[in-house]
């Protein structure tokens, strides 16, 4: 069901509606008034009055913020000088930091075998030509080499020598000293054989061209023949005198 509004309740709709634009503008007047304030203070609403990089302020131009990026870079150098190698850390075209150095390997370049090179000791040296070093290695080859010297004397059967230069081993057999037990057997039979051989056939060949007689011929092979009264003496013994029928 509908109802009538009388004139007196919409006036005082009015009054009501009049008191509320009232309190809003108020409250935008007050706004507006702290909005001013923000302004005549150096600043505005909504808007970002200062950028800082690290601390460091960076300029605002047209409301609008600028921030540069740096560029890094890694570079080899033209010249490496002693190095493999050499690298420098730039920043927009700039060096910064350290260098970086990469050494070369420990390669040899030459080696060749001197005799008492300038500056070392007297000697037979290898030299080394290193890639990186500027002074060649030496490396005495008698640190590396142990020498020996003989321990022969005169007189000794075998005579060893060893050369003070050239480190040559010789030895030699001293004339007249080798002894049968250092013969071979096969060879001391055929010495041995031979010497007989030759004993025998010297003593026919004398005996033969007359030069020898047979005592003579019994003495040279070492014994002489018994005679008969020696043998009959010696049977006597045995067996006792002979019995006459």
């Amino acid at each position: 069901m509908s109802k009538h509004t009388t004139l007196d309740q919409l006036k005082m709709l009015a009054n009501r509606t009049k008191s509320e634009i009232g309190k809003v503008d108020t409250k935008v007047t007050n706004l507006s008034s702290r909005v001013d304030d923000l302004v005549t203070a150096g600043g505005e609403p909504n808007v970002i009055t200062a950028v800082k990089v690290n601390g460091t302020a960076v300029p605002i131009t047209d409301k609008a913020v600028d921030i540069a990026v740096p560029g890094y870079t890694v570079e080899k150098a033209a010249d490496s000088g002693e190095y493999a190698a050499v690298y420098q850390f730039k920043k927009d075209g700039v060096v910064v930091g350290a260098t970086i150095n990469i050494p070369k390997d420990m390669v040899v370049q030459e080696g060749s075998v001197v005799t008492n090179p300038e500056g070392q000791a007297a000697g037979t040296y290898i030299k080394l030509v290193l890639q990186n070093v500027a002074d060649p290695l030496f490396i005495n080859v008698g640190s590396l080499i142990e020498y020996v010297t003989s321990g022969s004397a005169e007189g000794d059967m075998v005579f060893v020598t060893v050369d003070p230069v050239t480190h040559k081993v010789t030895a030699t057999i001293t004339d007249g000293t080798i002894t049968k037990a250092k013969l071979a057997a096969d060879l001391v039979a055929e010495i041995e054989g031979k010497a007989a051989g030759d004993h025998v056939h010297a003593v026919a060949t004398a005996e033969a061209n007359g030069f020898m007689s047979k005592e003579d011929k019994a003495k040279l092979d070492g014994f002489t023949e018994a005679t008969d009264a020696e043998v009959t003496a010696m049977l006597t013994e045995v067996f006792g005198a002979e019995q006459q029928g």
